[in-house]
């Protein structure tokens, strides 16, 4: 059963993502040649986005990232086949893959921040002109290195977390929790577990002050 639904659920990847080529493949060409209104800097703003959400779905497709929910914890770990990368390089991958995510996230709030100032404050928009643009992009840069690091100190699966997952995963993918690349959170376990808990505040707080950003700019 788990198989069909594996192989179902690959489909609609693979169908994500040869969507998402093209659509964003058609939005750079459109944007870059043969859009006529004078768009500045967001033109190049809308240019990065669509590279982002291509490489993204491509990270996707290729290494098949997939998620367990467990009780009071849940586990992110890459569903594939390779001799080409160690178990440790494929989870330096899957943390990369969420860190994109985040990236994603904080550069659409820096475009709602460039289309608030073009509505808005048109005088604002000096500080995304010529090289104040790589300030805004280092700050999407930072932001997923923010979930990165705390991603590699805080998720690593321990003793404790493979004993935990091993017989849902082994029961649902037919996988051993110690030979597959993964990150882990759970919460509670005869109590708090305080680094789970501090990872999850922590990039909860990043990521929600992206959508207020976002959200206050639409009104």
């Amino acid at each position: 059963m788990y198989k069909n639904w594996l192989k179902a659920s690959r489909y609609i990847s693979i169908f994500g993502y040869v969507s998402t080529i093209f659509l964003n493949t058609l939005l750079i060409v459109l944007t870059g040649w043969f859009l006529k209104r004078k768009l500045g800097t967001y033109k190049h703003l809308i240019i990065i986005f669509s590279v982002i959400g291509i490489v993204f779905e491509s990270f996707g497709v290729v290494f098949q990232p997939m998620v367990l929910f467990a009780n009071s914890g849940f586990m992110g770990f890459l569903n594939v086949e390779t001799q080409l990368f160690s178990r440790n390089s494929l989870t330096n991958i899957l943390i990369i893959y969420n860190s994109i995510f985040y990236s994603s996230t904080s550069f659409l709030a820096v475009m709602f921040i460039h289309r608030y100032f073009s509505v808005v404050k048109p005088a604002q928009l000096f500080h995304f002109q010529q090289k104040r643009i790589t300030l805004w992009i280092l700050y999407s840069f930072i932001t997923g290195l923010m979930f990165y690091i705390s991603c590699r100190f805080f998720c690593e699966v321990d003793n404790f977390a493979t004993e935990y997952f091993s017989e849902e995963m082994l029961n649902s993918f037919e996988r051993l929790v110690s030979e597959t690349p993964a990150i882990s959170i759970i919460i509670r376990s005869d109590g708090l577990r305080w680094k789970d808990l501090t990872f999850l505040i922590s990039t909860s707080l990043i990521f929600h002050l992206q959508n207020a950003i976002i959200t206050q700019k639409m009104r």
